[in-house]
């Protein structure tokens, strides 16, 4: 009968294989610690929100992350299916109902709230956080206008004359927020049963020729006179946009001037609160909460 041989490694040769796969492992984790890099936050913004590079390039620095902006189309477009982002920005008063039914997005009591208006809120748990206030106006190009000694418009009803025709740029209101806070400004500055009904009016501005465009961006940034650069061509462009009555602020702000060449309809605007929200089950929590900041008002 052979004899069973049993190998048995030498102390030696095991020290061999101990140090190769600490080496080994210690290689692997070395590599790791030089990927991790920031933390990576997600963010799907909204058309119609501008956020400055600036402010975001500061937000890396002083939380060692790296933000990923998602254009999305409209804040409708957002909740089209399920949001993959760690926080959507952007989400408006006409869609914040869908957004907080959807059952996306976690509670956060920031304790900012504390100064938020009651009216300002979305819903008791706080799903959605107002992080702006704007107004639904139409905005005109001052120069434009005083170039040609032409008067701009001075309210709504305005829009209808002959004196415009062809000079205003919408945007369409069943798939924007602010086409659709256009529309009830009209109803509500044209009710039903008066003599002049919201109906009639959109009849008259569309025999005006204005021209309806998919979204805010390309109808103020691309369309609207006053938003090109300085000595760009404007043929074909339209000084009357649908925009927001901070326009003139903006323009100053982000283009660094003392004076805005921008104007607002002397109607009031209609108000849209525009919201921000954490996405369920973010990995990135902490930060989200960090890159969310409440309007005061």
């Amino acid at each position: 009968m052979e004899s069973t041989k049993c190998e048995v490694k030498r102390p030696d040769k095991l020290l061999r294989v101990w140090v190769g796969l600490v080496f080994s492992l210690a290689i692997v984790f070395g590599l790791a610690a030089c990927n991790s890099g920031p933390a990576m936050l997600v963010v799907d913004v909204a058309d119609g929100i501008i956020i400055k590079p600036e402010l975001i390039q500061q937000f890396e620095k002083d939380n060692n992350a790296k933000v990923i902006l998602h254009p999305a189309l409209n804040a409708d477009a957002m909740l089209t299916k399920p949001i993959t982002a760690d926080v959507a920005y952007g989400i408006d008063t006409y869609t914040a109902g869908r957004a907080i039914a959807s059952g996306q997005f976690e509670g956060y009591a920031t304790p900012a709230l504390i100064s938020i208006s009651t009216a300002l809120k979305s819903d008791a748990q706080n799903q959605l956080i107002p992080i702006d206030v704007n107004y639904v106006t139409v905005n005109y190009d001052k120069n434009w206008f005083a170039v040609r000694g032409i008067a701009p418009p001075a309210d709504l009803k305005a829009l209808t004359d002959k004196t415009y025709f062809h000079r205003l740029v919408l945007t369409n209101p069943d798939n924007t927020p602010i086409g659709l806070g256009f529309l009830l400004m009209t109803i509500a500055a044209f009710p039903d049963g008066s003599s002049y009904p919201w109906q009639q009016f959109w009849r008259d501005l569309q025999m005006n020729a204005m021209h309806p465009v998919p979204t805010w961006n390309e109808a103020y940034g691309l369309q609207f006179t006053a938003s090109q650069r300085p000595g760009a061509p404007t043929e074909g462009l339209h000084p009357l946009c649908l925009s927001f009555a901070a326009a003139p602020v903006a323009d100053m702000q982000f283009n660094n001037r003392t004076e805005s060449g921008i104007g607002n309809l002397g109607d009031i605007g209609f108000q849209q609160v525009r919201y921000a929200g954490i996405v369920k089950n973010t990995q990135q929590r902490k930060l989200a909460e960090k890159l969310i900041r409440p309007h005061r008002r």
